[in-house]
């Protein structure tokens, strides 16, 4: 708690400065004691032994993954050495999808930055791509990335094996708004041309039976081009241009996120036996290791939600007209570890 403490003085003290339209999703303080969802952590496993919550809250475990009774890793000198197996729903990472470039609400509704916008960012309900020619329900959202190990924080947990990423406080991780890629359809496509194969009709078919199916067993999510009942993944930008709310909207542009950070070799494989003493590359999304908890406007302090599960269940009672298109969501990472 001292160091929650350090840090949100470190906050309120920053030069940063704070704009008026910038919220605050008031993340430190008494939400993240009693809007977290900390039964959100369980299922976990232990020696092969699962423990449950008594809300169970987080859903089930991934499948693939580690359920044995001990684990074996390697040393510096490549001589197996023995632990326990230990796995669970760790929170990872924040995620806030955003109207105006550089506002931060995780950070107390600071600006990161006072200079030239590389691209414009912001929640539209009709615009302007031609003379004559509108665009309806489109929306193109930035999106920050920001390190949450809140139980290494705490001190709950300091295992190297279960934080791979070795991040100990709250960092920033990454930004879109210098990201030419992120505002633009054609030249993301360009870089990745297996987008051709997924934006298609057929394509978009599947991802209307991965919404039937997400709901019913999160296991199922198979297709990597596919958000369930949120839409496609491809291409890898803040635009969302298809009718839905503004849950939607960010929650789509959420995993567009996840999935770049994924082919960009910044997020890994962090389920089964293999990703236990080293986690794995892995250049496209797999949905099944993460869950995600909103925290603002409205937070979700006793479930979290799968990726592309209908907001109709999760999401639609939680926004606010004065949150606009800013959105803060915690995110859950199911990990194998080998505690030696």
């Amino acid at each position: 708690m001292r160091k929650i403490i350090i840090f949100c003085a470190m906050i309120f003290l920053s030069p940063l400065s704070k704009a008026e339209s910038c919220p605050d999703a008031g993340i430190f303080g008494s939400k993240l004691l009693k809007a977290f969802c900390w039964d959100c952590l369980f299922p976990m496993r232990i020696n092969g032994q699962t423990l449950r919550a008594d809300s169970g809250a987080s859903g089930p475990i991934p499948d693939g993954a580690m359920n044995q009774l001990i684990c074996s890793c390697p040393d510096a000198a490549g001589v197996p050495e023995f632990g326990q197996p230990l796995s669970a729903w760790f929170p990872r990472f924040i995620t806030e999808t955003i109207q105006k470039p550089y506002c931060s609400p995780s950070l107390a509704g600071t600006t990161l930055a006072n200079g030239t916008r590389v691209a414009v960012g912001g929640d539209v309900s009709s615009r302007k791509l031609k003379a004559g020619q509108m665009v309806s329900d489109a929306a193109f959202l930035h999106f920050h990335t920001l390190s949450f190990p809140i139980l290494e924080m705490l001190e709950l947990v300091m295992e190297s094996s279960c934080n791979p990423d070795k991040f100990v406080d709250m960092e920033l991780q990454y930004i879109s708004e210098p990201d030419p890629l992120w505002n633009d359809n054609l030249l993301s496509a360009m870089l990745t041309p297996e987008s051709v194969l997924f934006t298609n009709p057929a394509a978009m078919a599947v991802c209307s039976y991965e919404c039937n199916a997400v709901t019913a067993d999160p296991n199922s999510l198979d297709y990597h081009w596919c958000a369930g009942c949120w839409g496609g993944v491809y291409p890898f930008t803040g635009h969302a241009n298809h009718n839905g709310s503004r849950v939607k909207h960010s929650s789509l542009v959420m995993t567009k996120a996840l999935a770049a950070l994924h082919r960009r070799l910044l997020a890994f494989n962090t389920v089964g036996p293999d990703a236990a003493c080293e986690t794995k590359i892995a250049p496209s999304l797999i949905k099944k290791q993460y869950r995600f908890g909103m925290m603002y406007p409205s937070p979700e302090a006793k479930s979290v939600h799968a990726i592309g599960e209908s907001t109709l269940v999760w999401g639609e009672s939680r926004q606010k007209a004065a949150a606009g298109s800013n959105h803060v969501y915690i995110g859950f990472r199911y990990q194998d570890c080998c505690v030696r």
